[in-house]
């Protein structure tokens, strides 16, 4: 179904993100015809083979949440509010101790470090959204590339079944990739349209055998495709926040890695020496959200030694 008639884009699509549609819900991932795979899994397959256990199979359907401002506003609204509250009573074990379960936004109340506090853990899980969605659009560029070389072969198949119809390489060398990506279709009166498809389209497939051949080539040298980003980060970042970037990076932060809060308060001591002023009241709290909520509350599962 085209959303909003022929004319929808995906500029004007109620979600931020539409490829939530199709690669958000497995029940619309179409069953692979024998020798095939759908478009959807043959990205989740490349993402794993480029970036390991850092590919989550969350990044297609990734939305970048706006970030808190670093004061609290005079006019604050409802929402900012109502977010400031969530990623305190996640992130931070002091104030979910004094508030423990949500409460009506006019009962809310927060002092200047608490508010400073939810701005840059608003900051570092945008940081982290943008991270995700941009090795997204590496693998999509990524089978694009080799799509349009002819290394990779793809078909497309009616919506509703039928036979596989081979596609030319050619039909890849187009700017408009992206278009087809969104719902994993083509459009079946236009294969070079503008416009995202989710249903009743062409179903891409990807050869299988010359994927697993070309995947073969690989080394972890491989995922440096594009040195720009192709998903822009936050124009402007605190001294506060690059810096605990720079910490998460350090540890090599990830759901499957979640150093000790011991560990984690060394590192961001020992980073910060000549570099930014430090209390130990901040190095506190940052050492505590910087870790998963369940990390915080000791049941990390830790896979990965750091």
């Amino acid at each position: 179904m085209m959303m909003d008639g022929t004319r929808a884009s995906t500029a004007n699509h109620q979600l931020r993100n539409p490829r939530r549609i199709v690669w958000g819900d497995t029940n619309r991932w179409p069953i692979n015809p024998s020798g095939y795979l759908s478009l959807v899994q043959a990205t989740h397959q490349v993402g794993v083979a480029l970036y390991g256990d850092k590919w989550t199979f969350r990044e297609p359907i990734v939305e970048v949440d706006d970030t808190l401002p670093d004061t609290m506003p005079v006019d604050v609204n409802l929402a900012q509010l109502y977010r400031a509250d969530w990623l305190l009573r996640n992130h931070d074990a002091t104030y979910q101790a004094r508030v423990p379960y949500a409460l009506n936004a006019m009962l809310l109340n927060f002092d200047q470090f608490e508010w400073a506090l939810a701005s840059l853990i608003s900051t570092i899980i945008a940081d982290q959204q943008i991270d995700a969605l941009n090795r997204y659009f590496q693998v999509e560029r990524w089978l694009a590339q080799r799509f349009e070389a002819g290394a990779i072969s793809t078909a497309v198949r009616p919506f509703a079944g039928g036979s596989l119809k081979a596609l030319d390489r050619a039909i890849w060398n187009t700017e408009r990739v992206s278009a087809r990506f969104i719902g994993a279709q083509m459009h079946p009166d236009d294969l070079f349209s503008p416009y995202y498809i989710t249903e009743g389209g062409l179903l891409i497939f990807v050869d299988a055998e010359s994927l697993n051949r070309t995947l073969a080539d690989l080394t972890p040298k491989a995922v440096e495709v594009q040195a720009a980003p192709l998903c822009e980060a936050t124009e402007y970042l605190s001294p506060y926040v690059r810096f605990m970037i720079d910490v998460t990076r350090r540890l090599e932060f990830s759901p499957e890695n979640q150093p000790k809060k011991s560990q984690v308060v060394a590192v961001i001591r020992e980073m910060a020496a000549g570099r930014i002023e430090m209390s130990e009241r901040l190095i506190q709290p940052m050492a505590t959200f910087l870790r998963d909520p369940e990390s915080k509350l000791g049941r990390n599962r830790s896979r990965k030694a750091v």
